[in-house]
């Protein structure tokens, strides 16, 4: 994706393992108008690659990144900053960059509820509790952001693979949230192995159906990357910090990566060598003759369905 994305502009920056940052001043004469060059890359990333993208356009990365998370999948949204009052200062504060699960309590018990909300504050109450990190929140939920982007050349290096989905109705038991983390671990371990790397941390995200956001993890003697390892190390970390809400998200996170090839075998930690040499199998079998000839029996006649968030391209393969 990236490799497509650079014939449209010299200035891209990679900001996780599917998301990125295109700068696309000066380049109208080349491709034509912003929303125009956005909807050609949309079909092409569709047409040649076999996934689609959300895109948001603005006239910096803070506002880019908000308008391609306002709605999904597949669609172009644009957030400019006459656009913020109707697109963006509604939203909870929760939703806003940078944001997370201290911060946002904090920021309700201040009576701060709405981006805009957080937008008019006073700024000098907002030092007062944050620090200079109260000026950043101020800026951002003003839109404002003057960091740029990256060249196409600056590499960086991948802390993190992840995937999370926002799902259509209250998840209140505990099976559905464990078939959907199910979902999310085929996700994460296939690009694991795609990336040929092993995790050592493994954090699961969840979102209320009040856009309460919270996240636990845990850290691993051995470094891991099959599914049933990813899987049963996250329902753990689900089942530890679920508080029995109703949820509308959920999301798994591996980070502390190593390469695959520094792993050890453990005596303290289970053995997935065999485990390891299935999942491969399976990788071979969906590559060869695409991602639905194997499944788990997990997803018959269920709305989940692993690789959920997107597709990962092995050794020139789609899946």
């Amino acid at each position: 994706m990236f490799q497509l994305l650079g014939e449209y502009s010299d200035r891209i920056e990679q900001f996780s393992i599917d998301e990125g940052f295109l700068e696309y001043t000066g380049m109208e004469a080349l491709f034509g108008p912003p929303l125009e060059a956005a909807k050609t890359i949309q079909q092409r990333i569709f047409t040649e690659l076999g996934f689609t993208v959300n895109i948001g356009i603005s006239c910096n990365k803070l506002l880019a990144k908000m308008a391609g998370e306002l709605e999904k999948p597949n669609k172009i949204i644009t957030l400019f900053p006459d656009e913020l009052e109707k697109k963006l200062w509604p939203l909870p504060v929760s939703e806003l960059f940078m944001v997370g699960r201290r911060t946002a309590p904090k920021l309700r018990k201040m009576g701060i509820r709405t981006i805009g909300d957080l937008a008019k504050y006073p700024t000098d109450l907002l030092v007062l509790e944050f620090k200079s990190f109260g000026m950043t929140l101020h800026a951002f939920a003003n839109g404002m952001d003057d960091s740029p982007v990256a060249a196409a050349t600056e590499v960086h290096e991948i802390k993190s693979i992840g995937n999370s989905t926002t799902i259509a109705y209250d998840v209140t038991d505990r099976e559905t949230a464990h078939r959907i983390l199910l979902a999310l671990a085929e996700t994460v371990a296939l690009r694991l192995r795609g990336s040929k790397l092993c995790a050592q941390e493994i954090a699961v995200t969840l979102k209320t159906s009040d856009f309460q956001v919270y996240s636990h993890q845990k850290q691993l003697l051995n470094a891991i990357d099959c599914t049933n390892a990813v899987y049963e190390t996250a329902i753990e970390v689900f089942d530890h910090a679920w508080k029995g809400e109703p949820l509308r998200l959920l999301g798994i996170r591996a980070g502390k990566l190593c390469d695959e090839g520094c792993v050890q075998l453990s005596l303290l930690e289970p053995d997935w060598s065999k485990q390891k040499k299935a999942d491969a199998a399976m990788d071979q079998i969906r590559m060869k003759y695409g991602k639905d000839t194997v499944k788990r029996s997990t997803f018959a006649g269920s709305e989940e369905k692993a690789y959920e968030g997107g597709k990962l391209k092995i050794n020139n393969r789609i899946l």
